[in-house]
């Protein structure tokens, strides 16, 4: 039987755009024609239009609704059957004779939330003339476009308060043709560390609420849920021309003493691909030491006397809501005022009420000078600072009212008010009256100062050597009293010392002897030398031929002593034995300068004092208020004197007497009959002989 040639169909399929953007229109063209010498019969010919990636997953590429079709055939080609959309596939079929052809074109838009590349595939089949079975296909790809995200981060101030919001609002925008999808957003408020005001590395943050623009973006944008009070910690997609928005309001630690930089990232794999990252970062300042501290200073005393202390109060508060850092007070001390070392207090209270459970102590010592500089601390909005010390009045104060200032510095500049306390500084019992005393005494040598005449220390060294001594014979009479020395050589060799050796007065009897004998034995009569000395200051050289010389020194030099040594050397024969007694009689001829009784004296004031036994008195203590002291005059009543004396000394007396001073004013009488340029006597008597005793 006769059966037609085979044919021979060929499938082409393009599409008019590489690449395209969601809700774009891409128009397929898809020519099927017949190049064999037979015809082609019911060729059926299907486009199965393709499920591609989209934010949702996988998905239709196409909008259904937007989908329009035409088919051109040529000449000598027909349609059995049009082309039609059945589901998801256009179906066809056609009679395509030897050289005819049939084109179809698809067009439609791309759904609006196609991420993936779209592979579009058109096929057909149909049964050959000699029953062969026959098909074929062509595809057509378009890549999606890219994103393309622009990120910003904006804050609602350059300055920022520790302890209150900010409000950062991160805009993360697609400006390219297509969805950024899974981006992946960070920001870490939360994490983000800071150097507190104290030094310390604390969080920046203690909470945050974090919004979205969620329900105002395009429907094809979307945000992953994710904890509103966290860190920013999300996935979104975001359409082209579309921006997501987050607002995030922090709350910051009151605490916080440096700048803050709050950054917010982004990292997603764009269409082509490859991965895309950005970021955007802003900073605030803290805002430390602004605005103006309120300081109030005052002393808890209003009045004091020299050498007395006073407690000053200083209160600094913080009335602003800023952070005051290593705020330190200056005092500037008044002149003639010392700090009492230890006695600073320093409290630091956040209720500005002292003395309950939220007191901190920070007491520390100030750095002393002309200005009492006291320790930085922090003082946190609405804090208060109390510094409490002592200051002491020196002596050498004068009076009247001192005051002292205080204002506090931060930040190398003054951070607050200044402000005053006054302290008058008022004249002591004590410290500011003088005291006078004084003596009315018989001045015999009238120079005009009371001589002592008591001997003492009066030592003995020499006279006897050891070959010529006869040992354990040396004795000591003093006060009816006789001592016998111990021998371990010739006791005058080493020396013998009489503690005291009192002189006479012409006005009261004196119980003590002024004579001291030094006896001992010799072999024979001979004198070696011999020296007498005192502690006031004579000096007696005895040599061996009896000769003596005499030297003053000290005290006795100045007057101030008056004693008055005699010695006298006796030697006596021993009744009935070789042996000889020698004997050294020292004598105190000195004359004391007594004190005299019953003395009137009389002040400019009209106060009238009498000398004691002793002739001691003492006027009532005087008021000097001046540093540089004042004149006081005092005279004695010469009717008050005994009869036959007068007085040698100035009177009335003047002197310039000061505050807590000791001052004397002695008056000198002596008996007219005296030579006023008297000597003292002072001499050596030898008498030398042999006697029975």
């Amino acid at each position: 039987s006769f059966q037609p040639s085979r044919s021979e169909v060929h499938i082409e399929k393009t599409v008019d755009k590489p690449s395209f953007s969601p809700g774009e229109e891409l128009t397929y063209t898809i020519r099927l024609w017949n190049v064999g010498p037979g015809p082609a019969h019911k060729v059926k010919f299907k486009d199965v239009l393709p499920q591609v990636m989209t934010t949702k997953g996988l998905g239709q590429a196409f909008d259904l609704s937007t989908l329009e079709t035409t088919t051109t055939l040529s000449k000598g080609a027909s349609e059995n059957t049009p082309i039609a959309l059945t589901g998801d596939t256009y179906n066809s079929e056609v009679e395509l004779p030897r050289d005819e052809e049939v084109i179809y074109t698809i067009k439609g838009k791309v759904a609006n939330n196609v991420i993936g590349k779209i592979d579009n595939i058109a096929k057909f089949d149909y049964t050959d003339n000699d029953g062969t079975d026959k098909s074929d296909e062509d595809n057509a790809i378009s890549n999606p476009t890219n994103a393309k995200l622009e990120i910003t981060k904006t804050v609602d101030t350059d300055e920022f308060v520790a302890g209150k919001d900010l409000t950062y609002t991160v805009e993360i925008k697609n400006t390219g043709l297509g969805i950024a999808n899974d981006v992946k957003i960070t920001d870490l408020i939360l994490d983000i560390e800071a150097k507190s005001v104290n030094g310390d590395t604390i969080k920046a943050f203690d909470s945050v609420i974090i919004t979205d623009n969620a329900s105002s973006l395009n429907p094809v944008s979307s945000i992953d849920p994710y904890d509103k009070d966290k860190n920013l910690d999300t996935l979104v997609d975001i359409a082209p021309n579309d921006t997501v928005i987050f607002t995030l309001v922090g709350t910051t630690n009151k605490l916080v003493g440096e700048d803050l930089t709050n950054r917010v990232d982004y990292k997603f794999i764009n269409n082509d691909g490859n991965t895309n990252i950005g970021f955007a970062e802003v900073s605030s300042k803290v805002k430390l030491n602004e605005g103006m501290l309120q300081l109030t200073k005052r002393a808890l005393k209003r009045e004091i006397e020299k050498g007395e202390a006073v407690e000053y109060e200083i209160i600094v508060t913080n009335p602003t809501d800023v952070y005051f850092v290593n705020v330190a007070v200056e005092d500037k001390t008044p002149a003639g005022f010392a700090y009492l070392e230890g006695t600073t207090e320093m409290t630091l209270s956040s209720n500005s009420q002292f003395g309950d459970s939220d007191d901190i102590d920070l007491s520390d010592e100030p750095i002393r000078g002309k200005t009492l500089g006291f320790t930085g601390v922090n003082i946190a909005p609405k804090e208060s600072l109390r510094i409490r010390y002592l200051l002491r009045a020196n002596i050498g104060t004068t009076f009247g009212k001192y005051v002292n200032t205080a204002h506090a510095v931060s930040g190398g500049k003054v951070s607050s008010n200044y402000d005053s306390a006054s302290v008058e500084v008022i004249p002591d019992a004590l410290f500011d009256t003088a005291t006078i005393i004084g003596k009315v005494f018989e001045d015999i040598n009238g120079d005009g100062y009371q001589g002592d005449a008591t001997a003492k220390k009066v030592r003995v060294v020499g006279g006897i050597s050891d070959e010529r001594y006869i040992p354990n014979s040396t004795t000591l009479t003093i006060d009816g009293k006789t001592t016998r020395i111990k021998d371990r050589s010739t006791p005058l060799e080493k020396g013998i010392t009489i503690k005291k050796l009192h002189g006479i007065s012409r006005n009261r009897n004196i119980d003590k002897t002024n004579t001291a004998i030094i006896r001992y034995e010799a072999i024979d009569t001979v004198w070696e030398p011999l020296t007498i000395t005192t502690s006031a200051g004579t000096k007696i050289v005895i040599d061996s031929k009896g000769k003596a010389k005499t030297s003053h020194s000290g005290d006795v030099k100045k007057g101030l002593a008056t004693e008055n040594i005699k010695v006298t050397r006796n030697i006596y024969r021993q009744k009935g034995t070789p042996s000889y007694l020698h004997e050294i009689v020292i004598e105190n001829l000195g004359i004391y300068e007594d004190g005299i009784p019953g003395i009137r004296l009389i002040t400019v004031d009209g106060i009238v004092v009498e000398t004691d036994e002793f002739g001691r008195y003492h006027v009532p203590d005087e008021w000097v208020t001046r540093k540089t002291g004042s004149n006081f005059i005092i005279k004695l009543d010469r009717d008050s004197l005994p009869q036959g004396m007068r007085v040698v000394s100035e009177n009335p007396r003047v002197r310039r007497i000061t505050p807590n001073g000791l001052n004397k004013f002695n008056f000198s009488i002596q008996r007219e009959d005296d030579d006023f340029n008297i000597k003292e006597t002072r001499g050596i008597k030898r008498v030398k002989g042999v006697q029975n005793d």
